[in-house]
């Protein structure tokens, strides 16, 4: 039927004059998610691989989470980068990007401000509990308009408990605001190499080894081994939920042994690389496109 039918016209002037609520029941645009009459509001949907959202921010808290394909986010100061089946955080107001590594089947709650006293302040990575992502999945089956006082509504009270409790991940890499240390830093995020040399690097930039130091802790609080470390890790991490094998993302980043990749993958995250896809989550009741 034509765009400009009389029938045509009829739906966009009642999709106009919808509330917000009824809006979002039908939606995969953040915006009619933020002034729903519920503390939670769960949205489903999928992005294709490298999709970008651009800069933007929210009137509520998000989390972003994701059941496959991982997410790149940046903030005003650091890169996130959030494999499958774990989890960002994002206060209220905090411009933000979101860049896919993947097909990425997102799952983001929207929740208002105050509605859990112990909820992070701040954007933090989370290791999301196999109760967790249940519940997460479970929040996006529910009506949008849930009954507060019904098993869906103690489903989202459970699940802001739940968020509350959850442990933090190292998944961030601060980023230096000195234009020139700022571009080096870009370039080693393309192609990180655990064995990278600060000597050379300094001289790149016309200043001695120790000024490099001093530059380098001053703008982003890491020294530069700290920093290049937490680099493959969030390199690794991009691969392996890519598919690729422990030992070609261990020789990719310059590491001597698939062993010497591991201890350090274990010491910063807590689990082996070949524990990051060992748990496989349930297919949701709901799949959005």
């Amino acid at each position: 039927m034509p765009a400009s039918s009389p029938a045509a016209r009829a739906r966009r002037r009642a999709d106009a004059g919808a509330s917000p609520e009824a809006r979002a029941a039908r939606s995969t645009n953040a915006n009619d998610y933020q002034h729903v009459p519920r503390p939670v509001a769960a949205m489903p949907k999928a992005f294709p691989d490298r999709a970008s959202t651009g800069w933007h921010s929210h009137r509520r808290a998000q989390l972003l989470f994701s059941l496959t394909g991982a997410m790149a986010v940046d903030t005003t100061d650091r890169r996130w980068l959030i494999p499958p089946r774990r989890a960002l955080w994002v206060p209220p107001g905090l411009p933000h990007s979101v860049t896919m590594r993947g097909r990425v089947d997102m799952r983001t709650l929207y929740v208002e401000p105050g509605s859990g006293v112990d909820l992070p302040s701040s954007c933090v990575a989370l290791e999301i509990t196999p109760l967790a992502q249940e519940l997460i999945i479970r929040a996006t089956e529910a009506p949008l308009l849930y009954e507060e006082h019904s098993i869906d509504g103690l489903v989202m009270r459970l699940l802001l408990a739940e968020v509350a409790r959850l442990p933090t991940l190292p998944l961030w890499l601060p980023l230096p605001r000195r234009a020139a240390l700022a571009q080096l830093c870009e370039a080693l995020l393309t192609a990180p190499d655990i064995g990278a040399a600060a000597a050379p690097l300094a001289q790149s930039l016309g200043i001695s080894e120790r000024s490099f130091a001093r530059w380098f802790i001053s703008e982003t609080g890491l020294t530069f081994g700290q920093w290049k470390q937490r680099a493959c890790v969030l390199a690794a991490l991009d691969r392996l939920s890519a598919g690729a094998a422990v030992a070609r993302v261990a020789l990719d980043l310059g590491y001597d042994s698939p062993s010497a990749f591991t201890a350090m993958f274990r010491k910063t995250l807590g689990i082996s690389p070949r524990e990051l896809g060992r748990a496989k989550p349930r297919t949701p009741i709901v799949a959005h496109g």
